[in-house]
């Protein structure tokens, strides 16, 4: 047989060991949200609603009618413990947003501009007008 002392030092190797491996293992990051977007312009402002397939949906207001190149919006889920916020930039054709929630999930969603909303070439200066 083994002395005692030989047996303690193997069980606190062992015990080092095991809580060595769970101090270095880093969780996996929960998989980014891929966000359905449509705009809702039948109210004042703009309004914002994304959905996923797992059935979480998450809406949000920007006040103006006029969105800028680059703004913000809060968010607030359907599962009324969740909220967030949308960094997002609009480009010619549509809105792309990065999503954070406050439960540390992240995402991404998109939005197809309508055509009322879309840029319009601009005016030159001294052009005929008919």
């Amino acid at each position: 047989m083994y002395p005692l002392t030989t047996l303690v030092r193997f069980a606190a190797l062992g015990l080092a060991l095991v809580i060595a491996a769970c101090a270095t293992q880093d969780p996996s990051p929960p998989p980014r949200l891929e966000f359905a977007g449509t705009l809702d312009l039948s109210k004042s402002g703009v309004g914002f609603a994304l959905s996923h397939p797992s059935g979480l949906t998450c809406s949000g207001q920007f006040p103006g009618s006029r969105l800028p190149e680059k703004f913000t919006v809060p968010l607030s889920c359907s599962d009324n413990a969740t909220s967030g916020t949308m960094e997002a930039t609009k480009g010619a054709e549509g809105i792309y947003g990065t999503v954070a929630l406050a439960d540390g999930r992240t995402g991404v969603a998109s939005f197809t501009l309508p055509s009322a909303m879309r840029g319009r070439p601009a005016k030159r200066k001294n052009a005929p007008q008919n």
